[in-house]
C-alpha cells in the first residue's frame, strides 16, 4: 500500500492536521483509531474480493468477464486517488474517513441481497473508490502523527500490518469456504466494526494550508512535477502489486488449482509484502537521524533508500 507517497502540503490537505499542533494523546489515539479501523476494514476487503471472483467462476461467468469484474474495483481505486485530497478539502479529514468506511457496508449489502451482476460491478467500483479515499488518508495521517523520528517505523507498522491483511482475508475465506454465506456476512460484519472504530478518530485543528494546498488532478500534476521519481516509482510499483493480486485467484484456477488454494496465493503475496515494511521503516528512521548526518538528511536518506 505504499503506491501513494505524498509531498508535504498534499498531505497535509489530506490530513487536516499539523503535526506541531497536535497533543501526544490526541497522536496516540488517531494512530490507535487508523490502525484498528483500517486493520478491520481490509481484512475484510481482501476475504471478499477472492469470495466474489471464486463465485462468479463458480457461477459459469467466463474468465474474462471476471478479470474485467477485479478490474473494475481497481478502477475505482486508480478514479479517486488523485481526488481523496478535494474531497477531504471539502468535507474534513474525519467526514471523509467515515465516508470511506460507511460506503463498503452499503456495497456489501448489495452483494448479499442480490445476484445482478450489473448491480455486482456497480458495487465493486464504488468499494474501489471507498477503498482509494481510505488508502490515501489513512497512509497520509499515519505519517503526520508521527514524531519525525519514528515516522519510518510507524508507517513501517502500519504498512506490516496492511500487507497481513492481504494474508488473514483469504486464509479467513479458506477458513468458511469460498461458496460459504457466512463468509459474505462476516466480510459485512468485519466492515461494519471497522466503520464502528473510525468513530474513535479524533478532531483535530487545521493545517495553515488546508485551504490552499494544490488538490485534485492539479495537485497530482504539481506533485509529478515536484517528485517525478517518487511519482513515478509509486505508479509502477502499485500496477505490479494491484494487477498480480486481482489475477493470481484466476492464475491458480486456470492452473487447476481448486478454489481454497487458488485464494491462497494471495496470502503468499501478501506475506512478502508485509515482511518487507517495518525494516525498511526502521532502516529509514536509523540512517535519516544519524549523528553525523552520514547519509544526508531525512528526505535525502529516505530516497536513497527508495532507489535501492
Amino acid at each position: 500500500m505504499t503506491e501513494h507517497p505524498l509531498p508535504p502540503q498534499h498531505s497535509q490537505a489530506l490530513t487536516g492536521t499539523s503535526l506541531p499542533a497536535l497533543v501526544p494523546a490526541q497522536a496516540r489515539l488517531g494512530l490507535v483509531a487508523i490502525f484498528g479501523s483500517t486493520f478491520f476494514q481490509l481484512v475484510g476487503y481482501f476475504m471478499l474480493m477472492p469470495l466474489l471472483l471464486l463465485r462468479l467462476k463458480g457461477d459459469g461467468v467466463s474468465t474474462a468477464l471476471a478479470g474485467v469484474f477485479v478490474a473494475t474495483g481497481w478502477l475505482g481505486v486508480f478514479a479517486m486517488t488523485p481526488f481523496a485530497s478535494a474531497i477531504t478539502q471539502r468535507l474534513g479529514r474525519r467526514p471523509s474517513l467515515w465516508l470511506a468506511a460507511f460506503v463498503p457496508v452499503i456495497a456489501i449489502t448489495g452483494f448479499l441481497f442480490s445476484n445482478s451482476l450489473v448491480l455486482w460491478f456497480v458495487c465493486i467500483l464504488i468499494e474501489g473508490m471507498a477503498a482509494g479515499l481510505r488508502w490515501v488518508l489513512a497512509e497520509a495521517i499515519v505519517a503526520e502523527f508521527s514524531p519525525a523520528h519514528q515516522r519510518g517505523r510507524n508507517v513501517g507498522i502500519f504498512e506490516t500490518m496492511v500487507g497481513t491483511t492481504f494474508v488473514l482475508g483469504p486464509l479467513v475465506l479458506v477458513w468458511f469456504g469460498a461458496q460459504s454465506d457466512a463468509a459474505l456476512w462476516l466480510a459485512l460484519a468485519l466492515t461494519v466494526f471497522g466503520l464502528g472504530w473510525s468513530l474513535l478518530i479524533p478532531r483535530l485543528p487545521a493545517a495553515a494550508d488546508a485551504h490552499d494546498a494544490k488538490v485534485g488532478l492539479s495537485g497530482v500534476w504539481h506533485a509529478l512535477r515536484l517528485h517525478p521519481l517518487i511519482m513515478t516509482v509509486g505508479f509502477v510499483g502499485g500496477f505490479f502489486e494491484s494487477g498480480l493480486t486481482s489475477i493470481l485467484p484466476l492464475y491458480g484456477l486456470a492452473l487447476g488449482l481448486g478454489a481454497t488454494a487458488a485464494a491462497l496465493l494471495v496470502s503468499a503475496s501478501g506475506l512478502g509484502s508485509a515482511i518487507m515494511m517495518l525494516p525498511a521503516g526502521l532502516l529509514a528512521d536509523r540512517l535519516a537521524h544519524h549523528p553525523t548526518q552520514r547519509w544526508g538528511d531525512a528526505r535525502a536518506t529516505r530516497l536513497k533508500i527508495m532507489r535501492v
